[in-house]
């Protein structure tokens, strides 16, 4: 999966985080630029919570994602 952020954001201050939804976090990192991969090949087809956060642990966005 690939995630590209648009707007006001610097990137170099944005980290993400892949939850299932037992809220395990599944993949913890820092945005690598405008675009990041986010490998979800080897997870299992169910519904991820994605949640990208500044440094500051401020909550830019959520995302709820089905994998088929």
């Amino acid at each position: 999966m690939t995630l590209e952020i648009e707007g006001k954001y610097d990137t170099g201050s944005l980290n993400y985080q892949l939850y299932d939804l037992l809220g395990n976090i599944l993949d913890d990192n820092k945005l690598t630029g405008i675009r990041t991969s986010i490998d979800m090949v080897n997870l299992p087809e169910a519904v991820y919570v994605l949640k990208v956060n500044t440094t500051k642990k401020e909550v830019v966005k959520t995302f709820k994602i089905v994998k088929h």
